[in-house]
């Protein structure tokens, strides 16, 4: 088994901060999440005795989450997915990289990029002082926190010292924690995923050729997930949720069954493909279905049944008695999969029959 610690410790790390300034990033995990257990678990249990880490209050522009801007991250976090090379860097070279004027940018394109007035980014980044104010006053919703924004702004590289400061001490605290909740989880991982690899190079797209025995594998605790990173696919990654992935790939073996077949079936009927069409908008309750089709109750649950074992919709949350139902992205694309493969045999046989 390769176990690759750093990469997880690194991004719990920067995750911890997140939670820890934002209760609107709690709530949305806690609304969010389906791993079967408490998702602010790891943070709350990181939090007990001596591991407590309180970062300070000037670095709340570093870790804010902006609940309307989701799937955009926060700064912090993309800059990490899109900067850290899981086969080649190390903490000292990540952090490293915070110094740079491209994490700069990052940053403050995340608050200033949209805001009303317009505001020059190019000249908040030269340090044009009435720029630099019209930023500052732009972030006004910020409240109380709004003053962390004035060196966020006016010395940035020197906040940026500190962050690197702060990063650096939760780490160790963060190593330790690892060391005891994430080694437990490794053998189960491992075992699951070579178990069942044929399943997870299908879910993936993997290359038939590749070995996931010999991919490397890293823990994220905060997030609930675990991630193979290599040869995968071209450099990315394989995520999964939850500490322990078996439940997530003997799910995902039921796509097995979608064919054109069954595709045509779930489309053919003309109440299927009316809350198809719904549910393109976003989630929805029997309710609300069967109010905008202007279809009975039992009938859009009866539907929503079927497509639900069809794996079509998902349970998307639960609100007291209510559910709500979403499509299934993993559906959709295992049943575009199946009619590529469908309609390029349909055309390679016309070709060769003109």
């Amino acid at each position: 088994m390769n176990f690759t610690a750093e990469p997880g410790i690194i991004f719990d790390v920067i995750v911890y901060n997140v939670l820890y300034f934002n209760q609107a990033a709690k709530k949305w995990w806690n609304r969010n999440s389906d791993f079967g257990v408490d998702p602010l678990s790891y943070f709350n249990s990181f939090r007990t005795g001596r591991r407590r880490v309180d970062p300070a209050n000037y670095l709340y522009p570093f870790f804010y989450f902006n609940q309307a801007l989701y799937p955009k991250e926060v700064p912090l976090t993309q800059y990490f997915w899109d900067k850290y090379v899981y086969l080649g860097w190390d903490a000292e070279r990540f952090f490293e990289s915070l110094r740079g004027t491209e994490y700069k940018r990052l940053c403050y394109m995340y608050y200033l990029d949209g805001v009303s007035p317009a505001v020059d980014l190019d000249k908040v980044l030269e340090g044009d002082s009435e720029s630099v104010m019209a930023a500052i006053a732009s972030l006004s919703a910020h409240g109380d926190n709004l003053v962390y924004f004035i060196d966020f702004f006016i010395r940035f590289e020197e906040v940026a010292e500190e962050l690197i400061s702060c990063l650096r001490a939760c780490m160790k605290k963060m190593g330790v924690f690892h060391e005891k909740c994430a080694a437990p989880l490794l053998p189960a991982l491992y075992e699951d995923c070579v178990a069942y690899e044929d399943t997870v190079k299908r879910m993936h797209g993997v290359r038939p050729d590749v070995s996931l025995a010999g991919e490397r594998i890293t823990i994220h605790l905060m997030d609930h997930l675990a991630l193979f990173c290599g040869s995968v696919s071209a450099g990315s990654y394989i995520f999964f949720l939850g500490a322990s992935c078996k439940k997530l790939i003997l799910r995902w073996s039921e796509y097995g069954k979608v064919s054109v077949r069954t595709f045509g079936q779930t489309i053919g009927n003309e109440v299927n493909l009316d809350i198809i069409e719904e549910l393109r908008r976003g989630e929805r309750t029997v309710s609300q279905l069967a109010k905008k089709l202007f279809i009975s109750r039992s009938t859009v649950d009866r539907c929503l049944h079927m497509l639900h074992e069809e794996l079509v919709v998902t349970v998307a949350r639960k609100i007291g008695t209510e559910i709500y139902y979403a499509l299934n992205p993993h559906y959709i694309l295992m049943a575009k999969a199946e009619m590529l493969v469908f309609l390029d045999g349909l055309r390679r046989d016309l070709q060769t029959n003109t």
